[in-house]
């Protein structure tokens, strides 16, 4: 996908300076192929859970997300708050829109473990990157980006997000293109 100039407006969109409530509320929805479970958590009294994550394992764990640059202070300050708060779980799942070398991705799971959680996974750039482009609605929200894919592009079609409009009757023909196999043009009302 990097070549393909949606991803590379999506990426330059995460570079820019983002408005944090509506990343996490966008992260979160992003997640929830992922983690069916999660819920956003709104506020200044959020307890450090930018968001909670159910696994019917005992109450909800963090979900920690941020947009500024110092990721591994951002979970610092809010696994703190959430010690401080009374919470019990000790898993973590963390969201930003910043690019995360290998090492830096390493250094945030070891100051988990330091503060006694387990980080569970961590979407850095790279991944909501990918998640928004199968996602034109958050694309536009979150970045101003129309969402739709080149019409010439290296990608094969599967891989491009759907436009967002369903067809609306000519079920027959509906049927007809969902069932073909390959690239397919269709021209006309």
């Amino acid at each position: 996908m990097i070549r393909d100039p949606l991803y590379q407006d999506i990426i330059s969109g995460l570079n820019k300076t983002l408005d944090p409530e509506l990343f996490e509320h966008c992260a979160v929805d992003l997640l929830r192929s992922d983690w069916p479970t999660i819920v956003p958590i709104r506020g200044g009294s959020d307890a450090g859970m930018d968001g909670a994550i159910a696994d019917g394992q005992g109450t909800p764990f963090p979900f920690v997300c941020t947009t500024g640059e110092d990721v591994i202070g951002n979970l610092t300050k809010n696994l703190d708050s959430y010690k401080e708060s009374g919470g019990r779980r000790r898993k973590v799942i963390v969201a930003t829109n910043q690019k995360l070398s290998p090492q830096r991705i390493q250094n945030l799971g070891k100051r988990a473990e330091e503060l006694g959680f387990t980080l569970i996974q961590t979407y850095a750039q790279d991944a909501i990157a990918d998640l928004l482009y199968r996602n034109p609605g958050w694309c536009k929200e979150l970045l101003d980006l129309t969402g739709n894919p080149p019409p010439l592009s290296v990608l094969p079609i599967i891989t491009r997000p759907l436009i967002g409009e369903s067809l609306i009757g000519r079920d027959d023909d509906l049927t007809w293109l969902r069932e073909t196999a390959g690239d397919l043009l269709v021209v006309g009302q």
